[in-house]
């Protein structure tokens, strides 16, 4: 089947389509990752970020053993056209520390969208405690 094919019903299945680039960087003793992307939908939180345009994102983040825990830390950036806003930046950082199939992470997200005006930034922090398994 084609690539044409699989997007197609990809995007009939899922309701959206989103296609990503992405490379790995072995640097500073872990490993940096960069990707890109495009996105017909942006939804964040439960709310439509794009209003049904899409989205361009960029990221970037480096993730390194400590030994005892995994280290992360990120940015990324995604276009959006939600209330008078057209960015939305992502900084975050934290540990994760897998034993067996449980892993468990503790770290910190910051995001910040970008308004038109000084009066339509929109800055949210959020401490993030995860164990999966």
């Amino acid at each position: 089947m084609n690539k044409l094919k699989k997007l197609i019903i990809s995007t009939s299945i899922l309701g959206f389509a989103t296609t990503t680039a992405h490379s790995h960087y072995d640097v500073f003793g872990g490993e940096l990752a960069i990707k890109a992307g495009f996105h017909s939908q942006y939804i964040s939180k439960g709310a439509d970020e794009n209003s049904d345009r899409p989205a361009y994102s960029l990221s970037a983040t480096f993730e390194k053993s400590l030994g005892v825990v995994d280290f992360y830390i990120g940015y990324s950036t995604i276009s959006a056209t939600g209330n008078n806003y057209s960015m939305e930046d992502a900084r975050f950082l934290g540990i994760t520390k897998k034993i067996d199939s449980i892993t468990a992470e503790v770290g910190l997200s910051e995001t910040l969208k970008k308004g038109d005006s000084k009066s339509n930034q929109n800055n949210d922090v959020d401490f993030i405690y995860k164990l999966t398994f």
